[in-house]
């Protein structure tokens, strides 16, 4: 099975050769070729370049457009900070108040030159890999992507003091995230992955999702093409029941800290569970540590067809040593060997 027929399958509950797994190596990739971070988030070429290198490297089933939420800030004018080994952070949001946001041109991907990185990235690794890797890009939602423009503490006290400013910024953001989502699906990408940036239990209160969840499950079902929800990072046990009926999603990714079997539990059966590899801690481990672990997980989830086993959290570091990482697949291929020999008895 190539990996598009694996994820499919994995979707549908049906049997596959072996386990699909993700890794977050959209950092990674500079560091396999060497790119200075400035120019590798600001030029397809060299992105794309990373990308393959680290697919080459690692044969995931999943190759990532830029998982950058800053990246999409600085799309809109406001201003990031780079570092030598980690991906850019927002200095200074481009907005205060939410008058702002009229100053702002319609609300189409096109007008923003900027997110064209974005659509090159998807359409150079889609060609590339046609239909035997799917291509995931990171994308917000309308309720998350104020934070980018107005920071979090600032949309936080929008949303809690300023309903005619929410309601004004909403209106502004909905048409922008439909139709950025629209481009990068034609151009070739096969998820959308939307991190809960905002919506996550860090920051508001379940009160606060719920009344947003009308908008966020009509903006799902706008959005003609497979959404993954991601945890971001955050915690995202406490909500995801809230989530698991939510239109064209097709797969959650927990947090790296958060139990597998809970979260079964709250989604239900038959939805694709991601995770549970904490991504930043594997340049901490020895590589028989994350090989234990990534057994241990595999063990504890033999039994569902829906899971793909995925690092979650943020990036994988850029100096984690490849034969840290390369436990993983070894794990995966070993447990493989181990059902397939049981299947023989």
């Amino acid at each position: 099975m190539n990996s598009f027929e694996r994820i499919l399958a994995t979707a549908q509950g049906a049997p596959v050769d072996r386990r699909p797994f993700s890794l977050l190596l959209s950092l990674y990739g500079a560091g396999i070729i060497n790119a200075p971070l400035k120019e590798y988030y600001s030029n397809s070429d060299i992105y794309c370049e990373g990308q393959c290198a680290a697919y080459e490297t690692f044969k995931p089933d999943f190759i990532y457009a830029p998982f950058s939420v800053p990246l999409l800030g600085a799309a809109f004018g406001s201003e990031l900070k780079y570092f030598e080994n980690f991906p850019p952070n927002l200095r200074k949001p481009i907005f205060s108040n939410p008058d702002a946001i009229a100053t702002l041109p319609p609300p189409k991907a096109e007008n923003f030159p900027k997110l064209k990185y974005f659509l090159d990235i998807v359409q150079k690794l889609s060609s590339k890999y046609t239909t035997q890797v799917p291509v995931a890009a990171i994308t917000l939602n309308p309720v998350d992507i104020p934070i980018v423009l107005f920071g979090l503490e600032k949309w936080l006290e929008i949303v809690l003091f300023d309903k005619t400013g929410t309601k004004k910024i909403l209106d502004y953001t909905i048409p922008f995230c439909l139709d950025f989502n629209s481009s990068l699906l034609a151009n070739g990408t096969t998820f959308l992955v939307m991190p809960s940036v905002f919506l996550n239990p860090s920051i508001v209160t379940r009160e606060i999702v719920e009344n947003f969840l009308p908008i966020i499950n009509s903006f799902n079902s706008e959005t003609k093409g497979y959404i993954i929800n991601h945890s971001g990072g955050t915690r995202f046990l406490p909500f995801i029941d809230l989530y698991k009926d939510s239109p064209n999603t097709i797969a959650y990714v927990v947090s790296g800290d958060e139990d597998l079997k809970i979260a079964r539990a709250k989604l239900g059966t038959k939805k694709i569970l991601a995770g549970n590899i904490n991504g930043p801690e594997l340049i901490n481990l020895s590589p028989e540590k994350i090989y234990k672990n990534t057994i241990s997980i595999l063990e504890l989830m033999e039994d569902d067809p829906y899971f793909v086993l995925a690092t979650s959290n943020a990036d994988i570091p850029l100096k984690t040593p490849i034969e840290k990482i390369k436990m993983i697949k070894e794990a995966i291929n070993e447990k493989a060997r181990i059902l397939y020999a049981r299947s023989k008895i």
